[in-house]
């Protein structure tokens, strides 16, 4: 459930309220009832704002690890305006029942990027996962709750994420689950922060009985089975990225769909591949878990000296016999698996295969013609960058207008981008546009052109 969704779930005293303080501008609306009865059904929620369990003695703050970790995994690629994680290559992945946006834009590092109409789509499930089947009753969704879009660039600067930042990279897909013992996750989550029991300045948390029901009395603590914490708005706005760390978990919660080392996330929103952490009392110092709030955090962990996304966060589960209180040690976190080979094939070929050829500026529509002497749509970006050369050769170079991707915008691109215009654009015009002293005729251009082709079948192998 977003931050943003007019419902506030308090689980310090049990109960769901409406909070008439809350936004009503959200990406989506959910019912009460209809939250309920996912809970109950499936022990499982939306998430995630984030839960820490970090305790450095009494007047420890609720909201804690807001400055990014030293050896930081990622946190230039997070957005201020929403729940996600960029990628690089100008694709930003979310958790779609947090973020069902076909328009709008992406705050990173200051500027405001726009999504790409038309580039907005869910990664999709494979046929099976063990004996569940994609068939037309719904049994296994088409569609995962992994939303993948594109941006475009900067709308001030005309800049990409990395050259507006060159803190923000190309982030790394886990290519495997990491271990259940020694591989620590670092974990973001940007919502609701932890409530603290103020009458507790040994660990600051709240204590229950088996119905669920926070126990008052210090005397009482000492017996009781259930401790956790309480969650709430954030004070702060907007609200800040926390982060806290957990590990795989070996366990899963009760009636998810297991395979192998996977579990099925089912439940209020689509399914999707993944696997579980559980709040451990007595794990990590920074012990983290996600609650009600604004799915899509992301999830990192290091594989040898590099940092890599191992997936987002969708979904919290009540813990194995427990009561029905989100917020407890022994509660779980379903976290999508991006090393899923169904999952991240699609991923690759998003970062690979940016558009239709032509298509510089990402729209989804090929452009361009001359008006008044002046170049418009793609052709003007080409134009605009004319003989100019790229170190990378990506989507950055390409929405320069290198669409051979050899690094330069030159004759070679002019060819293609004439085709994809359908031969409309004279090569005698195209030559006044970019001031050169001759642009062969087409019956010149068509060994280039052949060469050019081959090289983009290789590149699409």
């Amino acid at each position: 459930m977003p931050a943003s969704c007019p419902l506030h779930i308090d689980v310090a005293i049990g109960t769901v309220t409406e909070d008439p303080s809350l936004s009503h501008t959200t990406f989506y609306s959910i019912r009460l009832t209809s939250l309920l009865a996912a809970v109950l059904a499936f022990g499982v929620a939306p998430c995630d704002a984030l839960i820490v369990k970090t305790w450095n003695g009494a007047g420890t703050p609720a909201l804690i690890n807001t400055t990014p970790p030293v050896d930081d995994p990622g946190s230039h690629n997070l957005p201020t305006n929403k729940t996600g994680i960029y990628l690089g290559d100008n694709l930003f992945l979310t958790a779609y029942h947090a973020d069902t946006a076909t328009s709008g834009s992406v705050e990173i590092a200051g500027g405001t990027f726009p999504i790409i109409p038309g580039s907005a789509t869910n990664l999709a499930n494979p046929s099976t996962f063990g004996s569940t089947r994609r068939t037309s009753n719904g049994s296994l969704n088409i569609s995962s709750d992994l939303r993948l879009y594109r941006v475009g660039v900067d709308t001030t600067t005309g800049l990409s994420p990395e050259e507006l930042d060159p803190e923000i990279r190309r982030l790394t897909l886990a290519s495997r689950l990491p271990n259940t013992s020694s591989e620590q996750l670092t974990i973001f989550g940007k919502g609701r922060i932890r409530t603290l029991n103020d009458a507790n300045d040994t660990n600051g948390q709240f204590y229950y009985n088996s119905s669920g029901s926070v126990l008052n009395d210090p005397a009482d603590w000492p017996t009781s089975s259930y401790r956790g914490f309480g969650f709430t708005n954030s004070p702060v706005s907007p609200t800040p990225w926390q982060w806290g760390t957990n590990q795989r978990s070996s366990t899963t919660p009760n009636g998810v769909v297991r395979v192998s080392q996977n579990m099925l996330m089912e439940g209020s929103f689509l399914d999707t591949i993944g696997f579980a952490i559980r709040f451990d009392e007595n794990g990590l110092p920074d012990e983290a878990q996600g609650v009600a709030g604004d799915s899509g955090g992301p999830v990192f962990w290091k594989d040898g000296d590099e940092w890599v996304l191992a997936g987002l966060m969708h979904g919290i589960y009540f813990g194995n016999g427990q009561p029905s209180v989100l917020s407890l040690f022994g509660g779980f976190t379903g976290i999508s698996d991006l090393s899923y080979s169904t999952y991240a094939s699609q991923i690759d070929d998003a970062r690979t295969t940016f558009s239709k050829m032509g298509d510089i500026d990402l729209d989804g529509q090929v452009t361009g013609g001359i008006v008044n002497g002046v170049a418009t749509g793609d052709l003007g970006i080409l134009v605009d960058n004319w003989l100019s050369s790229s170190v990378d050769v990506n989507v950055h170079s390409w929405m320069k207008g290198d669409l051979n991707l050899d690094g330069n915008v030159d004759l070679g691109d002019f060819v293609l981008m004439r085709e994809a215009l359908g031969g409309s654009i004279s090569s005698s015009a195209f030559a006044q546009l970019v001031s050169a002293v001759a642009i062969p005729e087409p019956s010149a251009l068509a060994l280039a052109a052949s060469t050019v082709l081959v090289a983009m079948r290789r590149r699409r192998r």
